[in-house]
This record gives C-alpha cells, structure tokens and sequence, in this order.
C-alpha cells in the first residue's frame, strides 16, 4: 500500500511478460526512458524485451508494480532491475524506471526497498547504480535510503551511487 492508499501488486518479472513490456513501453515518457537508458530509446526491440523479461535468477532480478488486480501495461507502474556483477560476485547494481505519472507517490521507494531486501537476502555486500547528474529526483531518492554519491574519476553526466549492505550472518 502506498502512501495514498493505493495498493499496488509487486511481483518478480516472468518471461511471459515479453508483451506487457512492449505495451508498457509507450507508456513511459521520452524522458523517463532517457533517465532509465542513460540515452534516448525510440522502441523496445524484441531483443531488449527478452533480455528484460528472461532473467537468471541466480543473479538477477526485476521487479514490476502493478494496480492491484491489473496485469496490462495501463496497470504497469514502475520496474527496477537487479543485476550482480560477474566480476565483483558481492556487488549487485540496480536500475530502475517509474511512469511520469506516478512518480512522488512512494512508487519509487517501495521498488528501491524491496529491491535492496533481496540485495541483502542474496547475500551482496554492496547494491550501486549509475544515475544522470540532471536526474535529481532519483538522486535525491538514492540519499534518503542510504546510499551515498561516490566519485568515480570519470568526467560526465553520470553519479555512481552505493548502499553497503550487510552480510546475512555477518
């Protein structure tokens, strides 16, 4: 339940929710895509849709709000991704994506929160993401769960922001 009132269903993203992203799609802005893409995107192609929706649960997940009861892309709110790094197997990088039109609502959050409780259920030391220097609802979300701006030495638009995590059982 969202701050509003409005119940929102969240449910891991399933591989039969192919053509939900593509529906979903047009219903994110031109600017919501460019924050979510770092770079704007015209269409979802099939292979982005599958690489979205087909995911290896062992170091990956993404999870998608919807109305309560809905299952079609008017009902698709918002998706954040996880994904863990092959290199560093104790970081974990998360995007994430909230329609125009619910975003400041606590959609947002309530992504960013479950997805750093699977973070730390799967045992990550570490969640990160790289987030536009001009998206600053996104970096002021990252600050108020935790997370912390780190220099990464590289000119440009892009902040890398970090939530240490803690191990379970340690």
């Amino acid at each position: 339940v969202l701050p509003s009132g409005a119940r929102i269903a969240l449910r891991p993203v399933r591989p039969a929710d192919r053509p939900l992203f593509h529906a979903v799609f047009s219903k994110f802005s031109p600017e919501d895509i460019r924050m979510r893409f770092m770079a704007p995107v015209k269409a979802l192609t099939e292979a982005m849709a599958a690489r979205l929706t087909l995911l290896d649960y062992d170091r990956e997940m993404a999870f998608i709000a919807l109305r309560e009861g809905g299952s079609d892309a008017e009902n698709a709110l918002g998706v954040v991704r996880m994904s863990g790094r092959l290199e560093e197997a104790d970081v974990a990088e998360f995007a994430i994506i909230v329609r125009s039109d619910r975003k400041r609502r606590g959609l947002g959050t309530l992504l960013m929160e479950r997805t750093i409780a699977h973070a730390r259920e799967q045992g990550y030391r570490l969640l990160a993401g790289d987030v536009l220097r001009e998206n600053r609802p996104m970096l002021g979300l990252a600050r108020k769960l935790g997370f912390r701006q780190i220099e990464t030495g590289e000119a440009g638009g892009v902040a890398r922001v970090v939530l240490p995590l803690t191990r379970a059982g340690g």
